[in-house]
């Protein structure tokens, strides 16, 4: 209804349920063919104070990022909103984020209030991004991959407001967490193998393997204490060592992984940008719902 009497409302129907990811994907690549400069996603449930748009997009305008998105984790009294349950999610979800995107400054990753500039759009494969909830996740990782300057925006949280979730927690987040899995040797093997070779691979591989052997010889020392009630002493120092060995090389991936990626990590801003007044825009573009029903 605003579409037919605003000229300055460009609505997107997709004809099918592309899911919200898939939505916002096809917005975003909208923007991208059509030469916009920073294109904003934020959803029609009324969870996103339009007013922080203007914080948002402030670190692109001033060529400090490529990629923003709003943190509602910054602020105690925005905590308090938050359902504990969901920000036990939230927590739960940004730490798998950081190990699988790189962007080990970036949290609150379930938000979908995200900022692009044109390096992003022009970088980002669109076109692959994840379908549904996970979709500011695998931004993130894409976002990497894509040697985009991400930035978190401090946002206030709002909750209480339009249409009730009907997303179920425990299998969603456990959906999020295998997307999380197979993204993160994704952006491995894309980035640091294919286009950029860096020795921490190895020490991932190696935490991995030794995860493995660590688990098979605990449990075959477990089973010999509780079966023969003693402990096989070969088993035993071999256990400790691959260990010792596992955690060592996973610490250290973890750390080689963040200097990495240290320059693509923008600071959090230590306080709140003023609540600024309407951004002046140049000529209209568009905006793009992702919550209709047929996924436009």
């Amino acid at each position: 209804e605003h579409a037919v009497g605003d000229p300055r409302i460009q609505l997107i129907t997709l004809g099918r349920n592309l899911g919200c990811g898939g939505a916002i994907a096809h917005a975003y690549e909208w923007a991208r063919d059509r030469g916009v400069d920073i294109a904003v996603s934020i959803d029609g449930d009324g969870q996103m104070d339009p007013d922080d748009m203007g914080a948002l997009i402030m670190p692109i305008i001033e060529g400090r990022a490529d990629l923003t998105k709003g943190n509602r984790l910054t602020q105690p009294s925005d905590l308090k909103r938050i359902p504990k349950l969901r920000l036990f999610g939230n927590v739960s979800l940004s730490v798998l984020t950081k190990i699988a995107s790189g962007y080990w400054t970036i949290a609150d990753s379930q938000t979908g209030y995200t900022a692009a500039g044109r390096h992003a759009l022009e970088h980002i494969d669109w076109d692959k991004l994840y379908a549904r909830y996970g979709r500011p996740n695998d931004l993130l990782v894409r976002a990497n991959v894509a040697r985009c300057r991400a930035a978190d925006v401090p946002v206030r949280a709002v909750y209480g407001v339009g249409e009730q979730s009907t997303m179920r927690i425990a299998r969603t987040s456990l959906s999020i967490a295998w997307m999380l899995f197979r993204r993160f040797w994704w952006r491995l093997w894309t980035r640091h193998v294919l286009l950029e070779f860096h020795p921490m691979v190895f020490l991932y591989l190696l935490g991995v393997v030794g995860t493995l052997v660590t688990t098979g010889l605990g449990v075959h020392v477990l089973r010999s204490l509780l079966m023969d009630g003693s402990l096989p002493r070969i088993a035993s120092v071999a256990w400790v060592v691959m260990g010792v060995t596992t955690v060592n090389a996973l610490f250290l991936a973890f750390w080689m992984d963040l200097l990495t990626n240290q320059a693509l990590s923008l600071p959090l801003q230590t306080r709140r940008m003023s609540r600024m007044a309407p951004v002046q825009l140049g000529e209209p573009v568009a905006t793009a719902g992702a919550g209709a029903p047929d996924g436009a």
